[in-house]
């Protein structure tokens, strides 16, 4: 079968109650990316949950999303889906 999204995420902080977050975060870049944080195919999102480069930028990153490392990419990703919701992700985002 396919392989499964990995549920390491050391950029995203192990907090109490987080592991539902960290759990939907990984169902989002498996989606998006199959779990490829170095992938730019072109189309304007970048990296493992497919940013756009405003969306990257609106939560504190810097460069290219796909040429940050794995921890900054799942942290950006935790700040967007824990205070803006999952509308960004609005096919992978689904529960």
């Amino acid at each position: 079968g396919l392989p499964q999204p990995s549920s390491g995420m050391p950029g995203v902080p192990e907090v109490t109650g987080d592991a539902g977050v960290r759990e939907h975060l990984a169902r989002i870049r498996w989606c998006e990316s199959r779990d490829d944080y170095t992938i730019n195919t072109g189309n304007g999102h970048y990296g493992a949950y497919q940013f756009t480069i405003n969306t990257w930028m609106a939560v504190g990153g810097s460069g290219y999303p796909s040429d940050n490392s794995p921890a900054e990419q799942d942290y950006r990703a935790y700040i967007l889906l824990t205070q803006y919701g999952a509308q960004h992700w609005p096919v992978c985002g689904q529960r």
